[in-house]
Formats: structure tokens, C-alpha cells, sequence
């Protein structure tokens, strides 16, 4: 088992990796299996860095954020779109309308939101994730 400060070590090597560029597939999916290993009081301590690192990966593809009010609220403009699209469809006897409703939950823009902070950092190195 691999000890806190070689996990500090390797958490630090990939953030220099997605600082500098150079970021290799696989090294964080390794960092959470061996993370995923110690305990709750241990990766509370990881916690911290653990979600700075995780959003530098997922920002490197271009991944946008939006603040929670803000996803709730998209989210509810989507809902009330594909509701009014499907009712739509339901009452001309339209399959067109239904098939925009169903389209709105699986476009590519729609992404469900996701909260971050404190709470999901533990639970990015929880093992049940």
C-alpha cells in the first residue's frame, strides 16, 4: 500500500503534468485506485487537493461550469421545453414533437449539473465510487 505522502507525491506529479501539458491517460484512474485504499480519514485529508486536481482534468477538455442556481435553472428550462414539446406532440398526434422532447435529454449541450465542493471531494475518493 502505497503511503500519504507517495499519494501526495503522485497527486502533485499529475497536477505538473495538466499545469505543463504533458497529462497522461491513466495516471489519475491509478492515483484513485491506490487513494481508494486508505481510509475515510486519510482521503478526508487528500480531499481538498483531490478536487482542485479534478477540475484542472476535466477543465483541460474544455468543460464549463455554471454556479447551482444557475444549472438548477437550466434544468428546469429544459424540462419545460421537452414537457411543453411531448404535450405538443401528444395533442396534434404529432411523433415529430415527441422526438424533440427526447432529443432535448440527449443532446450533446445538456449536461446534467453538478455540485462541487467539500462534499464531493470526499466523495470522488470515497470506495464506493
Amino acid at each position: 500500500m502505497a503511503s500519504m505522502d507517495e499519494l501526495r507525491n503522485q497527486l502533485v506529479a499529475i497536477e505538473a503534468d495538466l499545469d505543463a501539458g504533458g497529462y497522461r491517460v491513466g495516471a489519475w484512474d491509478e492515483f484513485l485506485r491506490r487513494v481508494r485504499g486508505r481510509s475515510q480519514q486519510e482521503r478526508h485529508g487528500l480531499a481538498a487537493d483531490v478536487s482542485r486536481v479534478s477540475r484542472k482534468l476535466h477543465a483541460r477538455n474544455g468543460l464549463r461550469t455554471v454556479s447551482l442556481p444557475a444549472g438548477i435553472a437550466l434544468e428546469l428550462l429544459a424540462t419545460a421545453i421537452g414537457g411543453a414539446a411531448l404535450a405538443i406532440g401528444r395533442a396534434q398526434g404529432s411523433s415529430v414533437a415527441a422526438v424533440v422532447a427526447a432529443g432535448i435529454r440527449s443532446a450533446g449541450w445538456y449536461r446534467a449539473p453538478m455540485a462541487r465542493g467539500p462534499a464531493h471531494a470526499a466523495a470522488v475518493v470515497s470506495p464506493l465510487t
